[in-house]
């Protein structure tokens, strides 16, 4: 996925590096979700992309996904919206706005970034399961393979790996799990 910039609907060009700044952060925060593949923000961030449409911006990234989103200002008030589109077809799958005050921007800001993790997280594992499925018709492996990417990582929690269905060693689900991209690539 990419963040691209939010733009500034403020009317206050100087309210540029809020907007930014709020992209920036929700980079940073969504490229520490393991299974999440974020495009750095130099490429992502380029003037290039303009008015260019949304399914061209994410076939140049190599992404499926793109976050966009807006500021708005009245007085000391800020409006931020979030939106998540599905890239090969251009569709929003998901979209919310956040609201708060200038003088409390970083609250805004983690709260944001939770929220939007909190909610397309499970959405997006949804969408390439069955993406995976319409492409293989076999979900054995590509229903578990983003539950099975902390395994890979060596990353140890309770909430991603709880679930999976696989009861032998550690070794074997590694093993296993190593082997699940190849079926589950676009």
């Amino acid at each position: 996925m990419a963040v691209l910039p939010f733009r500034n609907f403020s009317g206050d060009p100087a309210q540029d590096y809020l907007a930014l700044g709020i992209a920036e952060q929700l980079t940073t925060t969504l490229g520490q979700v393991p299974w999440f593949f974020v495009a750095a923000q130099p490429a992502s961030f380029s003037a290039e992309f303009g008015e260019t449409k949304k399914t061209d911006i994410g076939q140049r990234l190599g992404v499926r996904y793109l976050i966009d989103g807006l500021l708005q200002r009245a007085g000391a008030q800020l409006r931020i919206s979030v939106r998540l589109i599905e890239t090969t077809q251009g569709q929003q799958i998901w979209s919310k706005a956040f609201a708060g005050a200038e003088g409390e921007i970083f609250e805004l800001q983690d709260s944001l970034a939770e929220t939007v993790i909190g909610e397309i997280e499970p959405r997006m594992r949804q969408i390439e399961v069955r993406r995976c499925q319409s492409k293989h018709g076999n979900l054995n492996s590509c229903d578990w393979y983003p539950p099975a990417l902390p395994l890979v990582h060596g990353i140890r929690t309770t909430t991603r790996v709880s679930h999976l269905p696989i009861r032998s060693s550690t070794r074997a689900r590694t093993g296993r799990a190593r082997l699940l991209p190849e079926a589950c690539s676009s």
